[in-house]
């Protein structure tokens, strides 16, 4: 799989993800337990975003680079 391929599939990832996190928004009740669902929908959406840059870490051996 290329890099273009790769960058392709988590950007529908992304979309999927970001799509029913909407959809479970605007399905949950004005409660006060909304809020802690959207606290949790974005620690989701952060979780998401830095896992390409957790990957990378793990790909590129560090102690290789050590002096």
């Amino acid at each position: 799989m290329d890099s273009v391929e790769l960058v392709m599939t988590w950007v529908k990832n992304f979309l999927v993800l970001v799509l029913s996190l909407g959809f479970l928004d605007i399905l949950l009740p004005s409660t006060g337990l909304r809020s802690f669902v959207k606290w949790v929908m974005s620690l989701v959406v952060i979780a998401f975003l830095l896992q390409p840059l957790l990957n990378l870490e793990r790909a590129i051996n560090l102690s290789e680079w050590e002096r």
